[in-house]
């Protein structure tokens, strides 16, 4: 079944892509894309980072055509989880150095964005404690 085309997060398919290690200048920072995906999708991750994860600093990002690419192609509303707002600094970036076992692995960055991506999840899902 195709979901409405409205922009709803009612259904909603969130990714996040981890783009690590990072500069020393990074702060510990998230953007939704602003090029494809759905504006309410960002918004409601843009909120639930506020209250979940305080410490990431939150905008939007011009990168484009990742894993949520498809779902929005296909009427879910989607939005992607960038870590970085620049290009990808990391030389190991899909390629078999790209393990968490290194230097500049930032795994707190990881869990932030996490908190908020099932947070997202959870949302959707109206799952109440």
């Amino acid at each position: 079944m195709r979901p409405s085309s409205s922009d709803s997060p009612s259904r909603m398919s969130p990714t996040s892509h981890l783009l690590l290690p990072f500069s020393a200048t990074d702060a510990s920072r998230c953007r939704c894309s602003c090029r494809i995906g759905s504006p309410a999708a960002a918004a409601l991750l843009t909120k639930l980072a506020g209250i979940y994860s305080p410490e990431l600093v939150v905008g939007t990002t011009a990168a484009c055509c990742s894993d949520h690419q498809s779902s929005n192609a296909f009427g879910f509303p989607s939005t992607q989880m960038f870590e970085r707002n620049g290009g990808i600094i990391d030389p190991m970036y899909h390629n078999t150095g790209d393990v968490s076992r290194r230097a500049g692995y930032d795994l707190d960055q990881v869990k932030s964005i996490s908190k908020v991506t099932l947070a997202g999840l959870l949302e959707v899902a109206e799952y109440v404690q």
